[in-house]
């Protein structure tokens, strides 16, 4: 009273599935047994450098109490997190502002976690991922034969956001015609499903995010006043890297560990020339550059340490956009260090690379001033002008 050939079929499938979860078991066993390895010899090559002159071990990042998914504690990222806090509070409309990369997502969960919809969804929306033909029925939802190839009727992402908070990401790329319609959501709490003949009623909290000026693009008429006062009860404007780069350190051992974690790969810091160019750089692309730049990092380079060399794009790039330093940036060796070199190179600029002129000039043996611009590399820079003794001119006045 059965079909032999669909017994056949389902015996082959279930031969199948179990010969899966057997290889599965296997392969979870076999990343248990590399991942352990793995701390083994990062615990081993930790041991080795500890302590070792011009490298000093770096703690585990620890993730904060109040905000376990924000990495930071400069008084630039405290200022942000004070107003994440009081506004969490309530139920306003927020404008997190700040450039790409910075990490205005991450704000905005942190908005909604504080919150009283803490509990309820958290619904993002990227505006400008969202060509302009989708995006009302992305989010109002369409009912069944509202368009060609609505089959069915769905639901809209502000029904999905209903009761808790939905996030508006790039929410500038917006067109006038959607604005329009999204004002009347915020205004009446009501939305319409394309196709449909009824509205319905929504409760939800919207955290909206730009890296563009919206006062700008109001004067030319591309975003509407009424909306950006809508979306703008509070507003949270995130700074970027170059301005907390207190965090730079705390930020790339994080997402060091975190890339060596998906790489297997067993590192454990960085070099101390490679944090130097790191404080250096200006980072126009922010966090996300700074992720990117490490993984890369973590693929080309050899344990333990993630040395210069192993990251091309900052060595091309830093001199191209060289962040305006402070003398507390680095540690009172590299200060030194950079004032020496910076000292040099004035004495010889200002003495047209004359060797003879510049020693006197600090007060030094010309065969000692010579050594030390030799060790900072500075007479195997081309623009230094450095001549050989014969041919030193006469020093100037």
């Amino acid at each position: 009273p059965f079909d032999l050939q669909e017994i056949q079929i389902k015996l082959g499938r279930l031969r199948f599935e179990r010969e899966r979860r057997i290889e599965l078991l296997n392969n979870n066993r076999e990343l248990e047994k590399t991942r352990l390895e793995m701390e083994s010899i990062v615990s081993n090559l930790k041991s080795e450098i500890r302590g070792k002159k011009g490298f000093v071990l770096p703690e585990a990042p620890q993730g904060r109490e109040d905000f376990p998914e924000i990495i930071g504690q400069s008084k630039e990222i405290e200022k942000v997190l004070d107003l994440v806090r009081l506004v969490a509070k309530t139920d306003s409309s927020v404008l997190i502002t700040g450039e790409s990369g910075t990490g205005k997502e991450l704000i905005a969960r942190a908005v909604h976690k504080e919150g009283p919809r803490g509990s309820r969804p958290f619904v993002p929306v990227n505006c400008g991922a969202l060509p302009e033909t989708l995006i009302e029925s992305e989010l109002f939802g369409h009912e069944k034969g509202a368009f060609t190839g609505a089959v069915s009727s769905k639901r809209g992402l502000i029904e999905e956001a209903d009761g808790g908070t939905l996030f508006l990401d790039e929410i500038g790329e917006t067109s006038p015609a959607f604005q329009v319609k999204l004002l009347r959501v915020l205004q009446e709490g009501e939305i319409k499903r394309v196709g449909a003949t009824r509205g319905m009623t929504v409760d939800i909290r919207v955290i909206s995010a730009t890296n563009a000026s919206l006062e700008a693009m109001m004067s030319n008429g591309s975003f509407r006043e009424d909306l950006y006062y809508r979306i703008k009860e509070f507003s949270v404007a995130i700074p970027a890297l170059r301005d907390r780069i207190d965090d730079l350190a705390l930020l790339s051992q994080f997402l060091l560990e975190k890339s060596c974690a998906k790489c297997q790969r067993p590192l454990v810091g960085f070099a101390s020339e490679a944090m130097r160019k790191m404080f250096r750089y200006s980072w126009p692309g922010n966090i996300r550059e700074l992720e990117n730049m490490i993984t890369q990092a973590v693929i080309l380079a050899v344990p333990p340490l993630i040395e210069l060399d192993d990251m091309p794009t900052l060595i091309e790039q830093v001199s191209k956009h060289l962040r305006k330093t402070r003398v507390t940036d680095g540690t009172f060796a590299q200060a030194k260090e950079d004032f020496r070199c910076e000292y040099f190179k004035a004495v010889l600029e200002r003495n047209q690379g004359n060797i003879s002129a510049s020693a006197r000039m600090c007060q030094l043996e010309r065969k000692h001033f010579r050594e030390k611009v030799r060790k900072l590399g500075l007479l195997d820079d081309p623009d230094a002008y450095l001549r050989s003794p014969e041919k030193d001119p006469p020093a100037a006045g």
